[in-house]
């Protein structure tokens, strides 16, 4: 049987769970990962403390659910149809709507089964919960993505570990071009950039640096001319 804390853990963690396990929040998390949301977390939430993600849970559930709870009353205002008509924004769209009508309900079951915690954990939970409303942590992680480079690559990286983990891309260039690929997606980006090298550079050495800070592994260095090699001896063996 589950303590009334494991419960309110489950409950808080279902909260934005779609019932369909997917390739970007798949357990367990590669350190590489961890790092790249706890980077984008504190970019979206600095009042988070680096210690509540390790030893506060409550602290950290409480202002997620402020978050999302702020999420779903946003998404139930947006009009999908205005989205870019692209196949790279089809997910997003069903996001959206998944949220508008189920991630609410679920919000108030969590906070529900916080009022059954011991006075020290609930505590924590509403406080964070109160602080993140009343500060409105989504419109302001919202704000950042639109003006911070490290959100938006950060937020890249998270949708782009599928294709880290599976080494479709060789290599950090590569990575960083489907990463433009979809800014230049936006309206007006595509022409800033053609016209502003300096810009582009800017964006690349901030993303490289992530990158390297965080540890994204790819595809290992030399590894193509290796297959050439293998290549050349196989045909030597076959004559």
């Amino acid at each position: 049987m589950r303590s009334k804390r494991e419960e309110f853990f489950r409950l808080a963690d279902a909260v934005v769970d779609d019932g369909e396990s997917d390739p970007w929040t798949a357990e367990p998390w590669p350190a590489w990962f961890q790092k790249v949301v706890l980077r984008l977390t504190r970019v979206f939430i600095p009042s988070l403390k680096v210690a509540d993600l390790k030893r506060n849970r409550e602290r950290l559930e409480g202002y997620g659910l402020a978050f999302v709870a702020r999420l779903a009353e946003e998404a139930g205002k947006v009009d999908t149809t205005k989205l870019p008509d692209n196949p790279k924004f089809a997910g997003l769209k069903e996001e959206i709507e998944t949220i508008t009508t189920v991630v609410a309900v679920r919000v108030q079951k969590a906070l529900q089964a916080a009022t059954a915690l011991p006075i020290d954990g609930a505590s924590e939970v509403f406080a964070a919960y109160a602080d993140g409303l009343k500060k409105d942590t989504f419109k302001y992680a919202m704000n950042r993505l639109r003006d911070n480079q490290t959100a938006q690559i950060c937020v890249f990286l998270v949708f782009a570990r599928p294709w880290i983990e599976k080494r479709r891309v060789a290599n950090v260039t590569e990575l960083f071009k489907g990463f433009m690929q979809i800014k230049e997606a936006f309206p007006g980006q595509k022409k800033f950039f053609a016209g502003n090298a300096k810009a582009r550079a800017n964006w690349e050495q901030h993303f490289r640096r992530i990158c390297s800070e965080d540890g994204v592994k790819l595809a290992p260095r030399g590894h193509p001319k290796g297959n050439k090699g293998t290549n050349k001896t196989g045909k030597a063996k076959a004559r």
